[in-house]
């Protein structure tokens, strides 16, 4: 039996008011915030993606959007390593930093080798 490769892709969406020299600015959510506070893209997963990159599982993100894969031989090996270990993660990262994830948002894909 071939590896199975699991994705789990997850967005954010974090409304704020943001002050712009000294004026009120509505932002439309983390990318409009970011565009004039870049420097603050480091932190804003910054918990979430303190993951080693292996052959094995790793992570990566960009703005709202976070992506967290998963190796192993079987999709219900996958699954469960998501289920016990990353979807908790996620939602503890989540309460910490006031953020909710979109179920319309998340998905899983699966890519199999035979």
């Amino acid at each position: 039996m071939g590896r199975q490769f699991m994705l789990l892709a997850t967005g954010v969406d974090r409304r704020e008011h943001v002050p712009v020299r000294g004026n009120g600015h509505r932002a439309r959510g983390p990318a409009a915030r970011l565009a004039a506070l870049s420097y603050s893209l480091p932190v804003l997963n910054a918990n979430l993606l303190d993951v080693s990159i292996t052959k094995r599982k790793g992570a990566i993100a960009f703005v709202d959007d976070y992506t967290r894969w998963t190796v192993g031989s079987t999709a219900e090996a996958n699954t469960s390593v998501l289920q016990r270990k990353v979807i908790p993660r996620a939602l503890q990262w989540a309460a910490q930093s006031d953020a909710a994830f979109e179920a319309e948002k998340t998905s899983f894909i699966h890519f199999t080798r035979n």
